[in-house]
């Protein structure tokens, strides 16, 4: 088994709080810089993930989310990290719907043809997002 019940809710934790202060696009872009880079040097996983392994992931993380601490972009951020340590890279999407006047958002991770969390009731955006780039440079 992979060391899920230490670096999944750690990392969880983590992007909330980094969520918290910085907010969901600069998580999400230093997210996606830090698992490529993860990726990068992972290379090949040395234990391919077996279509077990990824469920009981999966469930691990269902079963993790205390909200509002943690929720869904925290585990998909999480999540994506964890793929990366596999070197498997991904992609975190933010997608966002209206319901009886509500505005509601949710993330989910897209790796080579899954998607992790997926809830087809939302609309994708920032699907071509610039880079973060702070202000002023």
């Amino acid at each position: 088994m992979y060391p899920s019940a230490l670096l999944i809710p750690v990392s969880a934790i983590g992007f909330s709080i980094a969520h918290h202060f910085m907010g969901p696009q600069k998580v999400m872009h230093f997210t996606q810089s830090v698992a490529d880079k993860i990726a990068d040097f992972v290379k090949a996983p040395a234990h391919p993930i077996l279509a077990n392994d990824m469920q009981w992931e999966l469930q691990f993380i269902e079963r993790m989310q205390i909200r509002p601490w943690v929720a869904c972009f925290e585990t998909s951020c999480a999540f994506s990290v964890w793929l990366a340590c596999h070197g498997q890279r991904s992609t975190i999407r933010l997608g966002k719907r209206v319901e009886n006047g509500i505005f509601m958002m949710h993330a989910w991770v897209e790796s080579k043809d899954e998607k992790f969390f997926y809830d087809a009731r939302f609309v994708p955006i920032f699907e071509n997002a610039a880079p973060y780039c702070p202000e002023g440079q």
